[in-house]
């Protein structure tokens, strides 16, 4: 597909739902404008270098303004005809611009200490908070860290942290706001927060850029569960959706399971024969294995997804990577399905309390939700002395019954 790209044409168009565009530039040749299901749109340059197709990433739009691409393209065009890979450089860049003695107060080279170092021996997450600094593990160097294009490593990557303002942390902060992401800025303040505290308790930093700067946005309490008939409409507009976050959101309602567990879930965990989800510890927030069962609408939403040749994730970019993108995602599910004031984990809430008034124990619920709390801390902890499997099957078959029931009143559904 090719087209005279414009700023005005850019915003124009619309994402596909199942595959990835990619748009050349009729103005640049070798400029593509890439276009992912998510709505995320960003350029890139397909050049060939001994006798090989390489791509060249350039940067997300419009951070990157169109002029800016076109430029950065030809400037790869002009070394590729001197005989040199643009795509080579780059990385050689990079690696140079946070090598070790440069400037070892550079926000690129704390930042990559930082994860080493503190995150990735303390925090499960370590991976989110290296992506909301602006990093990613380096594939071909294990234990190196590469910046992510127009991440805030990349942004900051040669600036001296004790140069870093509170004003540009707001900045920084008001564009996760205005990109319709208020809690992701919440969760990015809060990094950056513990970052620059750890420098200044390392004496890197006398006093913190981010001291003093307030959330963004204000968090309610957590006590949403939705209603039957917003189920249906959620339900429905998941399926309109389509592949990957309408089946994504079909199977946190159905398994009851927290966001992050069912969006990095890999076919190596499920034994479909037993109907069965084995969680790995180093997966859960308990850092306990824990199974889930698998209810006749769990499978067959299973059976229904693609099978990537290239990775093994269910529901990431051709299974090479977890699900990312929730905020546009959301959004866009939102205006399908008409419904307000509502969080991804409030369905696991909404599972939980529907199970309930289904006749599901509360002590059955939590080994679902896998909580460690309430009655399996007290008294009812004689239970887990029992996986209690069968009942929880039960439990989260009933409840399957019960969505398919509503979202359809008109189909036998076998007791």
């Amino acid at each position: 597909m090719r087209r005279l790209l414009t700023d005005a044409a850019i915003k124009r168009i619309a994402p596909h739902r199942a595959k990835r565009l990619e748009i050349a530039d009729a103005g640049m040749p070798g400029l593509r404008l890439v276009v992912q299901p998510s709505g995320t749109k960003s350029f890139c340059v397909r050049y060939r270098f001994a006798g090989k197709t390489r791509k060249l990433t350039l940067g997300a739009w419009p951070r990157i303004e169109l002029k800016v691409a076109r430029q950065r393209a030809k400037d790869a065009l002009d070394a590729l005809d001197l005989g040199r890979d643009p795509g080579i450089e780059q990385i050689a860049a990079k690696r140079r611009q946070h090598a070790p003695g440069l400037d070892p107060d550079a926000f690129g080279v704390q930042a990559r200490l930082y994860i080493s170092r503190h995150a990735v021996p303390h925090a499960r997450t370590w991976k989110e908070i290296a992506r909301n600094l602006g990093l990613r593990p380096d594939p071909d160097e294990p234990g190196k860290f590469i910046d992510i294009p127009d991440g805030l490593a990349a942004r900051w990557a040669a600036l001296p942290v004790h140069a870093i303002t509170r004003r540009m942390v707001i900045e920084f902060i008001d564009e996760a706001v205005d990109r319709g992401a208020p809690i992701g800025a919440n969760r990015q303040l809060g990094i950056l927060q513990r970052f620059f505290n750890w420098l200044a308790a390392r004496d890197v930093l006398k006093v913190a850029p981010t001291a003093g700067v307030k959330k963004p946005s204000v968090e309610r309490s957590r006590d949403r569960v939705l209603s039957d008939a917003e189920i249906v409409e959620l339900w429905k507009a998941a399926d309109e959706m389509g592949f990957p976050f309408g089946p994504l959101v079909q199977m946190l309602l159905l398994t009851a399971q927290r966001r992050d567990e069912v969006a990095a879930a890999s076919w190596k965990e499920f034994d479909l024969p037993a109907a069965l989800w084995r969680l790995p510890a180093s997966r859960v927030k308990n850092k306990k294995p824990h199974h889930v069962q698998l209810s006749g609408a769990m499978l067959r939403l299973l059976k229904g997804l693609p099978r990537f040749t290239g990775g093994d994730f269910l529901f990431g970019m051709a299974g090479k990577t977890p699900f990312s993108g929730y905020s546009r995602a959301k959004r866009n599910l939102d205006e399908l399905a008409g419904i307000e004031a509502w969080t991804l984990h409030d369905l696991r809430r909404t599972a939980a309390t529907n199970m309930a008034s289904l006749g599901t124990p509360p002590h059955i619920i939590e080994r679902i939700l896998n909580h460690v709390s309430g009655t399996r801390g007290s008294v009812a902890g004689i239970y887990d002395r029992s996986a209690l499997d069968a009942e929880r099957r039960d439990a989260l078959e009933r409840w399957a019954k019960y969505i398919e029931k509503i979202v359809d009143p008109d189909q036998e559904v076998t007791p």
